[in-house]
């Protein structure tokens, strides 16, 4: 059975490809952002801070309108724009209109695991993935494709559309043949995985300050992605997910060692041990000393 995501990219997306033109181009060379840069402020509803990645990215704006911030400056995208992000470079992206509607393909060369992801934004629903999908098994021309795509990021001027959608299109055909490789659309549906990965970090991590940013830069995605996509498959926040994780790690030292509430608190990374015992207190109902000396 063809799914949804494979619907999607036998159509929309090699249809986008096939469109590309110079002039949809963008990325480090001159001229890249000629007539796209915009004085319009940038909501701060995707990041709360603009991030980079040690690998390449590149953004395919499918339809509607988007404001893209490359490295400090703003840049409206139109539909069928193509945004190459070389690793480092600082970046993020948000609505142009709240009311404008808009449809990104992301494709994120990681050295081990490539994926597409596709991300929207509706004044309905927010922004939001629709799907992420790893191509675990790449064939040898397809692994020389993406090592072209990253040349094309790190070039010093604009590639060849022709090479370009040659390119893209060798890689979009694989994943094609991926798609169709499985009967039933959950499992290429990758979220539950993100969100594994986001709860191991936590976990992990548990014994330190941990900010939302740090757990969608563990994941790959911005953290009111995550946020948005933790609480719809999980119930609960991420915020309050991470504040539950280290008071489980609290009780555990206040039942098994003889260090103090400060002490305590310090080791978890809470500002100081009034703020730790008043998030004690909120989630287990007594304050730590009384925990000690009753459970």
């Amino acid at each position: 059975m063809q799914t949804a995501i494979s619907h999607f990219v036998s159509q929309q997306l090699i249809e986008g490809i096939a469109n590309l033109s110079a002039e949809s181009l963008h990325g480090l060379w001159p001229n890249a952002f000629q007539g796209r840069l915009t004085q319009s402020k940038f909501p701060p509803s995707v990041y709360s801070r603009e991030h980079s990645h040690p690998h390449t990215e590149i953004c395919h704006l499918l339809s509607g309108n988007c404001l893209l911030s490359y490295r400090g400056m703003h840049y409206k995208l139109h539909p069928g724009d193509l945004t190459f992000f070389p690793p480092g470079v600082v970046h993020a992206e948000t609505f142009y209109q709240p009311r404008i509607a808009y449809q990104l393909a992301w494709w994120v060369l990681m050295e081990d695991d490539p994926f597409l992801q596709l991300t929207d934004y509706h004044r309905d629903t927010g922004f939001r993935i629709i799907n992420r999908v790893s191509l675990p098994q790449l064939s040898r021309e397809t692994s020389e494709r993406i090592e072209n795509l990253k040349l094309y990021a790190s070039e010093k001027k604009s590639p060849s559309i022709l090479e370009l959608r040659e390119n893209f299109l060798t890689l979009s055909v694989e994943l094609f043949r991926h798609l169709l490789a499985y009967d039933k659309p959950g499992e290429i549906d990758t979220r539950s995985s993100i969100i594994d990965l986001a709860i191991s970090y936590i976990r992990s991590h548990s014994n330190q300050p941990i900010e939302l940013e740090d757990v969608g830069q563990a994941v790959l995605l911005s953290p009111n992605y995550l946020t948005t996509l933790f609480r719809t498959h999980t119930g609960k926040t991420l915020g309050s997910f991470i504040k539950e994780e280290r008071i489980r790690r609290a009780v555990r030292l206040l039942q098994e060692t003889g260090k103090s509430v400060k002490e305590i608190a310090a080791e978890l990374g809470f500002t100081d041990q009034f703020s730790f015992s008043r998030t004690f207190k909120r989630i287990k109902g007594v304050s730590p000393l009384h925990f000690r000396k009753n459970f």
